[in-house]
Order: structure tokens, then sequence, then C-alpha cells
């Protein structure tokens, strides 16, 4: 999972920094090829 859902690989892929343009509230960090967020 995550590495071959679209959903979760499409977002990475078109933004490899979205950790960095969201806020410290809501924290995207990528494990194994899948988002997940830290509140």
């Amino acid at each position: 999972m995550g590495a071959g859902t679209p959903a979760n690989t499409g977002a990475a892929g078109a933004q490899p920094f979205i950790g960095s343009r969201l806020p410290g509230a809501v924290r995207y960090t990528l494990v194994d090829g899948h988002l997940c967020h830290e509140a």
C-alpha cells in the first residue's frame, strides 16, 4: 500500500516539499512512499 496508491504517491510526486508548505500544526512525512500526517 502507499507505493501503489495514486492518492498517496500522486501527492508525493507532485509536491515533494509538501511538508514544508503545510503549517507546523500538520506535518506530512514521506514513509515508504506514502504520506503520514501527524498532528
